[in-house]
């Protein structure tokens, strides 16, 4: 192939792949990429509350009013929330304000807590004259940044936060703008916008930028680099962040359903307020109805609740205090709470039921009101200290991610492992990703496939114009694909680097399609060519390796270790004499030797001629097999199961008077095959000693009465323990003066059935007798396979030479060996 064609071809197929280079075929490559790693590690200390269909059921339809939102981080903050990040929508005031003030109440429960965090919105041509945008950028944007050539940092025009209130009173603001691709998948978000030329973080990047203390930020095209400050335990480190060609990070997602990450139900946080709340009006019953009058020795779980409620006030009081102020009327608000619920459990474990039912002097109805009230008190308690242990066990330290994922809900998406995914597991995976420290997948510029399969497509013609052969021509060209698609799988495994499959796969397999059409239209028209010269004279197996090697095509051969095969057809000539009929004759030779002849061609065997009802066969040319021995051998047993079925077909239908019976003579050997004639007129074609005996072998069954099948030692030597065998005479041949020793083939080794193998090693027994000149033994064991065999002619053939030998014993110099005159 000419050098100008492989450059035509290679640039026309890169060119046709640069047509990929928009598609979003190489995200769902990656995809599948990143489905092979290993899962990323949850970080305990990440934790969702998930507003579920559970929570929407227990409080009501949604969206919910804003003092459930209030009391839900109020309780995580008293549990040890480090952060509590709110992915909900405030961009409007409360419709229930006429009413009750929530927005107020929230707006004092997100200022108290002081780590709570609430969205923006990165936005383009949009007016928002209800909100201080200027009060987001002048507090909010990242500090201590350096940008270098950034040029991919998206940028808007203006942001839009929640409602002032909360904008204002919460410690965090950021975007938590999530585009999907189009074919609904979130695989990656942007850490960082812009807006007036100032850099805003994502909200959970603002959340960790604090959580890991970052003393500064420097953002370049393809990273964020983070300077983590020096600790006890560690010196000053950058933690890089790799971006991808459009800036955003992709996002390394949890092998599992988002409803098994790390959470709590929304319902679960605030079902802790509710049985306090419960407990609360139930120890202001109790008051009203005298039960703490007698707990002199005891604080009064009244009193207690009284200072909790006072401390709960005073510390909403404080929302337009000092923050280190706020932070002491927490403190007191907590110590409040705890002293609240340990006057309850002490009052609770003290004798103060005992001592009211002794007063009540034996009235049971006084009794069991008593009991009554305690069972509950207790019962709330309990189950508030419970519930209380559990969500403080998943929430304490932790960064708690408060959002959607109800059924009725609209905020989803899909990822590489779930189809249906609520959005705010993207915080999740994003604070797993960077606190655990995870290695950040990331891909390369679409330029560096072109490149890759560029270099791939020219090698690939390189090759192709050096190696000979279809087969191997296309066995190069697969292995050029699959290096195309292996190669940055394993870049990726490797370095978490993703270099675009989908054009250098293009690329490459259209370069091979180009390669392999104009070889085959050349090919095509030398086998053309000799096709139609040749193939009224040569088999189609030689004329494909005439094809495969037109030099082989002249007269001469070579000596090969192959197998030859003679069959023939008992008795045929009376068979012709009763058909009386030549059609009929013609019909029946033909089905035969269709049958016959397509068992031979399918075990990989060479039908040289046919002359008459017999067929001349060979194994292991033009196509050299190592097993040719084993391939005849099978093929001969797979011609006389056929033949049975062929005579109950042609005599139920009568096509034949009689069953036909086919004799095989094979012998491996030295075979001399080649293109045997003149230059107008040739064969392919063997000849040799070896040849010679696998005829005279096939007669030789005549004269043994087998079943039809008989192989030489050289062929016996060949196959192992594939079949099954029985030893018979030492013979001289007709034309062939060194004695050799020929087997009965009867079957392959593992259809062979266990009688059958328990007369073959009786046969064998009975012929070592027999060549020891024990012939009365040998006899006896004879006589016994005929009456388990009565077709077995084979045996009753040696038990009538052993009547005779012990008639007419043989000279003692005889060597066993029979000469076999006949052919």
């Amino acid at each position: 192939m000419k050098k100008k064609t492989s450059i035509i071809v290679c640039s026309t197929a890169l060119l046709l792949s640069c047509l990929f280079i928009f598609t979003s075929v190489d995200k769902k490559i990656c995809d599948l990429f990143m489905m092979t790693n290993k899962n990323i590690k949850e970080n305990e200390k990440v934790v969702l509350v998930n507003i579920d269909d559970s929570s929407i059921e227990k409080l009501g339809s949604f969206p919910w009013t804003r003092d459930i939102y209030a009391e839900t981080v109020l309780v995580l903050r008293e549990l040890g929330a480090k952060n509590i990040f709110l992915d909900l929508n405030f961009v409007d005031e409360s419709p229930y304000k006429s009413l009750i003030d929530y927005d107020d109440f929230l707006k004092n429960a997100i200022k108290v807590c002081q780590n709570v965090s609430v969205p923006t919105v990165m936005v383009n041509d949009r007016i928002l004259e209800n909100y201080d945008v200027n009060y987001i950028k002048q507090n909010f944007g990242i500090k201590n940044i350096e940008a270098v050539n950034d040029t991919v940092t998206p940028e808007y025009d203006s942001i839009w936060p929640c409602i002032d209130v909360f904008s204002k009173a919460a410690a965090n603001n950021g975007f938590v703008n999530a585009e999907a691709d189009a074919d609904g998948s979130l695989r990656r978000t942007h850490l960082i916008s812009k807006c007036d030329g100032k850099y805003y973080g994502q909200l959970m990047f603002n959340i960790l930028l604090k959580e890991l203390n970052v003393s500064k930020v420097k953002v370049s095209n393809d990273k964020i680099i983070l300077t983590i400050p020096a600790t006890e335990e560690k010196e000053e480190y950058d933690y890089i962040i790799k971006r991808d060609s459009e800036g955003s990070v992709i996002l390394n997602y949890v092998n599992k359903d988002f409803f098994d990450y790390n959470n709590v139900t929304a319902w679960n946080v605030y079902r802790i307020k509710l049985l306090e709340n419960d407990i609360v009006q139930n120890i202001l019953q109790m008051e009203d109805e005298g039960f703490f009058d007698y707990t002199a020795s005891f604080h009064s779980p009244y009193d207690a609740c009284e200072e909790f409620i006072k401390a709960k006030d005073a510390l909403f009081a404080t929302t337009d205090e000092a923050t280190d102020e706020i932070e002491l009327a927490f403190d007191e608000y907590q110590y409040a709470k705890n002293n609240f619920y340990e006057t309850i459990n002490e009052y609770l474990a003290s004798a103060a039921q005992e001592l009211l039912i002794e007063l009540a002097d034996k009235d049971q109805e006084t009794i069991d009101y008593i009991n009554d009230y305690f069972d509950v008190i207790n019962s709330q308690y309990k189950e508030l200290v419970d519930s209380r242990s559990a969500v403080e066990e998943k929430v304490s330290g932790a960064v708690c991610i408060m959002g959607t994922c109800a059924s009725s809900t609209t905020d989803y998406s899909m990822t590489l492992y779930q189809k249906r995914y609520p959005n705010v597991g993207v915080h999740y995976i994003l604070a797993n990703m960077i606190l655990n420290g995870e290695s950040i997948i990331y891909d390369l510029p679409w330029h560096v496939s072109l490149i890759f399969a560029l270099l791939l497509s020219a090698a690939l013609a390189f090759v192709f114009e050096k190696v000979n052969g279809v087969g191997k021509k296309i066995l190069f060209g697969v292995l050029f694909i699959v290096a195309g698609i292996l190669i940055p799988f394993v870049v990726f495994k490797i370095f978490n680097v993703y270099t675009g499959v989908v054009i250098p796969f293009v690329s490459i397999a259209l370069t091979f399609i180009f390669l392999i059409a104009i070889f085959i239209i050349a090919v095509s028209k030398e086998k053309i060519f000799l096709q139609s010269a040749f193939g009224r004279y040569l088999s189609p197996k030689v004329i494909d390796s005439y094809i495969k090697n037109p030099d082989s095509l002249k007269l001469g051969g070579q000596k090969l270790w192959m197998t030859a095969m003679f069959t023939d057809i008992r008795g045929f000539s009376t068979i012709s004499e009763q058909l009386d009929n030549p059609e009929r004759l013609v019909a029946l030779l033909n089905k035969y030797l269709t049958k016959m002849s397509d068992i031979i061609l399918e075990n990989g065997g060479t039908i040289d001629k046919y002359e008459g009802d017999a067929i001349i066969a060979f194994f292991g040319a033009p196509i050299y097999y190592e097993d040719h021995a084993v391939r005849a051998c099978r093929a001969a047993v797979q011609m006389k199961k056929a033949e049975a079925e062929l005579n109950e077909e042609i005599l139920a239908s009568g096509e034949c008077p009689c069953e036909i019976f086919t004799r095989i003579g094979i012998n491996t050997g030295d075979i001399v095959v080649g293109n045997m004639g003149t230059n107008n007129k040739m064969n392919y074609t063997m000849m040799g000693n070896a040849v010679n005996l696998a005829s005279r072998l096939e007669g030789v069954n005549k004269q043994y009465d087998t079943r039809g099948i008989l192989i030489s030692e050289a062929t016996q030597k060949e196959i192992g323990t594939n079949f099954a065998l029985r030893a018979l005479d030492k013979v001289r041949v007709v034309g062939v003066k060194t004695p050799l020793r020929i087997f009965e083939l009867i079957d392959e080794t593992e259809f062979t059935s266990d009688e059958q193998w328990a007369l073959i090693e009786k046969w064998h027994k009975a012929l070592s007798q027999y060549e020891k000149r024990e012939y009365e033994k040998a006899k006896k064991l004879f006589d016994s396979i005929c009456r388990a065999d009565k077709k077995d002619e084979t045996a009753k053939l040696y038990s009538a030479r052993c009547t005779k030998l012990i008639k007419n014993p043989p000279p003692a110099k005889w060597d066993g060996v029979f000469n076999l005159q006949s052919k």
